[in-house]
């Protein structure tokens, strides 16, 4: 038999394709763990907006109280201030949270006519 008329693969392209395999599969579990940190931590910033939009309903159904408080989620800390000034009332809520990156400060302000 000719060294030309064999068929198969040889050891090196199979390992070769096993290698090729392998980087694959770990770029693809790189990514897929990337993703999961990504939606928790929109996950999170959904919540604390949520958080924060609930205490706006909320004051502007109450129009014109002074007040203050904070709320607390798993991982969120929302502090809020409301005061009436005037023609107008002002909440101030700054909603803390924490992922995986560190902890995260937003600030919300609001108005609404005291009429």
């Amino acid at each position: 038999m000719k060294q030309g008329d064999r068929t198969g693969l040889t050891l090196v392209e199979v390992l070769i394709a096993m290698i090729a395999f392998a980087v694959g599969a770990l770029a693809l579990a790189a990514s897929s763990a990337s993703m999961v940190r990504q939606l928790a931590a929109n996950a999170q910033r959904f919540r604390s907006h949520s958080l924060a939009e609930s205490r706006n309903e909320a004051m502007n159904a109450s129009r014109c109280v002074t007040a203050s408080g904070a709320d607390r989620l798993p991982g969120i800390v929302a502090e809020w201030t409301a005061g009436a000034g005037g023609s107008r009332m002002t909440l101030d809520q700054t909603v803390k949270r924490s992922d995986w990156r560190g902890v995260h400060v937003d600030v919300f302000r609001s108005g609404v006519p005291c009429d």
